[in-house]
C-alpha cells in the first residue's frame, strides 16, 4: 500500500509554514485547542471563542455574531458597519443563514503580524475600528507602494493625489483598483462597484446587501463594504492593510479583489436597478424580511 494512502497511520504533523501556526497564535496570547488536523479554537482573555482552519494556503478565522444582533439591523447596516473593520476583518453571511465574523491569513510573508492584527479583530467583543484616517500620504510613502507594485507585477499610473490606479484583469468588463497609501502607515485597496446605492428601492438595497455579505463569504482576503456619506454610498470592494503590505500580499489583494468583481458586478446592477429580481432574491434567501412596498 502506498503510504501516503494508510489512514491507519493517523493525521499526518504539518510542515513548513503551516506547522509554524499553532505556535504564532500561542504568540498572540491565545490558548489553542486542537480540533482537527487542522483545525483549532482560540480562547482569549475572557473574549469569545474563534474558529481557525487551513484553507489552501491560508488560514481562516471566523466567529459567529449573535442571532439577536445580526437579525435586529437592516443587512446593508452591517455592510457599513463592515467598512469599519480593522485590516482584513469582514462580516459574511454562511450559506447556514449565519452571520460571522471571519478575516482570511496568507500563510506567506510576516505571519506573525498578520495574526495579530487578525486575532485582535476576532478576539475583540468590540471590534469595529472607527472612521479611517483619510489624511494625505507622504511622496514616500506613496513611493514605496509603486516599488511593491513593480515588485509584485502589476503595471500601475500614480495619480495626483498619491493613489495609485492598477487595470484588475476582469472578464467581459472594465475595472480600475485605487491603491490609497495614508499618513497612518495603512494602505487601502479598493475598486467601486455601484454609486448612489441609497437612492434604490428598499428592498433593491437589502437584496443587495444580503448578496454583498454572502459573497464576503466566499471570496477570501477581499470584502465587500459601503461608504460615503448618506445619499451618495458606495458599493466597495476592498482590502485593508494595517501597514504596508508585502508584495505577495498586495499581489493577493488585486487579484482578490478581480475574482470578487467578476463574481458581483453584473448581479449588483441587476440588483440594485431591478426591483422584481430583487424581491424573487429576497424570498429565496432565508435570511431576509422583504421590505414592504
Amino acid at each position: 500500500m502506498n503510504p501516503s494512502m494508510d489512514s491507519s497511520r493517523g493525521p499526518q504533523p504539518l510542515s513548513g509554514v503551516a506547522g509554524c501556526v499553532p505556535a504564532t497564535l500561542e504568540r498572540c496570547g491565545l490558548r489553542v485547542e486542537p480540533v482537527g488536523p487542522a483545525e483549532w479554537r482560540l480562547h482569549g482573555a475572557g473574549g469569545p471563542t474563534v474558529s481557525a482552519r487551513l484553507d489552501d494556503g491560508w488560514l481562516v478565522l471566523h466567529r459567529p455574531v449573535a442571532a439577536e444582533s445580526s437579525r435586529v439591523a437592516p443587512a446593508a447596516s452591517w455592510l457599513r458597519r463592515g467598512g469599519e473593520l480593522p485590516g482584513a476583518a469582514k462580516f459574511a453571511l454562511g450559506a447556514d443563514a449565519q452571520m460571522r465574523l471571519r478575516t482570511d491569513v496568507p500563510l506567506e510573508g510576516d505571519l506573525d503580524t498578520c495574526l495579530r492584527a487578525a486575532c485582535g479583530a476576532l478576539c475583540s467583543e468590540d471590534p469595529a475600528g472607527g472612521a479611517r484616517d483619510q489624511a494625505a500620504a507622504t511622496p514616500e510613502a506613496t513611493s514605496a507602494l509603486e516599488q511593491l507594485c513593480v515588485e509584485a507585477g502589476w503595471q500601475f499610473a500614480t495619480r495626483p493625489d498619491g493613489s495609485l490606479a492598477v487595470e484588475l484583469p476582469v472578464r467581459d468588463s472594465y475595472a480600475v483598483a485605487r491603491l490609497a497609501p495614508f499618513a497612518s502607515g495603512a494602505v487601502q485597496v479598493s475598486v467601486d462597484v455601484a454609486h448612489e446605492a441609497d437612492a434604490a428601492a428598499p428592498a433593491c438595497q437589502e437584496a443587495l446587501a444580503i448578496f454583498l455579505l454572502r459573497l464576503n463569504d466566499v471570496v477570501r482576503f477581499a470584502r465587500a463594504a459601503l461608504s460615503g456619506p448618506e445619499n451618495e454610498t458606495h458599493v466597495r470592494l476592498e482590502v485593508v492593510f494595517p501597514s504596508q503590505p508585502s508584495a505577495p500580499e498586495l499581489d493577493h489583494a488585486l487579484a482578490a479583489l478581480a475574482v470578487a468583481w467578476d463574481l458581483c458586478s453584473r448581479e449588483v446592477e441587476a440588483l440594485l436597478h431591478d426591483e422584481r429580481v430583487a424581491r424573487a432574491y429576497l424570498e429565496r434567501s432565508p435570511w431576509s424580511q422583504v421590505p414592504g412596498p
